[in-house]
């Protein structure tokens, strides 16, 4: 795979030393993976167009929603590379599919990412998000969560936008809000799937 050196030196600097030990003659299940070594390069490939996304060019619309719609697609592309991570790191049911409670395990034990307080935009984006998700597994993780989990938010901003009517200007909510929360949770996807590589890598403390 080219261009293994990229700008985020962290997870540059973790993929030379994966590839340096698989080169010791490791493999990644060896390493601690629960995948074979190109599942570890597939996720890393995802990770980098997430990280390197930069937006979408579009005719005839405002800036502010033009960057409203980049945000989220970079969410989608961000969201695409955790699913691959939960698959080399052993977060998926054995059918398949995230396991959830596993992945929540590694999101509390792993990130301290506190969501923004809910002001009227905030509750109406996740009005909107609850009302309009048709996936049956997370309407019930939302219906329980008095206070929603970013995985849980990362997920239904995901599911909306891919499989439902979520724009830009939906639900009553401002592009701009929106945006912010798109961005704070693709880095913060970015930042937890370097910090559980690199665990991965270290092994046990």
């Amino acid at each position: 795979m080219g261009d293994k050196k990229f700008d985020d030196t962290r997870m540059s600097g973790l993929w030379l030393r994966f590839e340096a030990l698989l080169a010791e003659g490791q493999t990644a299940r060896d390493i601690g993976f629960h995948s074979i070594d190109g599942d570890v390069s597939r996720f890393l490939a995802r990770y980098k167009v997430g990280w390197a996304f930069r937006g979408v060019e579009l005719s005839g619309f405002t800036p502010t929603t033009t960057h409203t719609y980049s945000a989220l697609l970079r969410l989608f592309l961000v969201w695409s590379a955790f699913e691959s991570y939960c698959k080399v790191a052993g977060l998926t049911k054995s059918g398949g599919g995230l396991s959830h409670d596993r992945v929540r395990t590694f999101v509390e034990t792993t990130s301290t990412l506190a969501l923004p307080p809910e002001g009227a935009d905030c509750r109406a984006l996740r009005e909107f998000l609850f009302e309009q998700t048709t996936n049956s597994t997370l309407r019930k993780r939302l219906l329980v969560d008095s206070e929603w989990h970013p995985y849980d938010l990362c997920q239904a901003l995901r599911h909306s936008f891919v499989h439902g009517p979520l724009t830009a200007h939906a639900g009553g909510t401002k592009p701009a809000g929106l945006r912010a929360d798109a961005e704070i949770l693709s880095s913060w996807l970015l930042s937890l799937m370097a910090e559980g590589f690199a665990g991965i890598l270290e092994g046990p403390v």
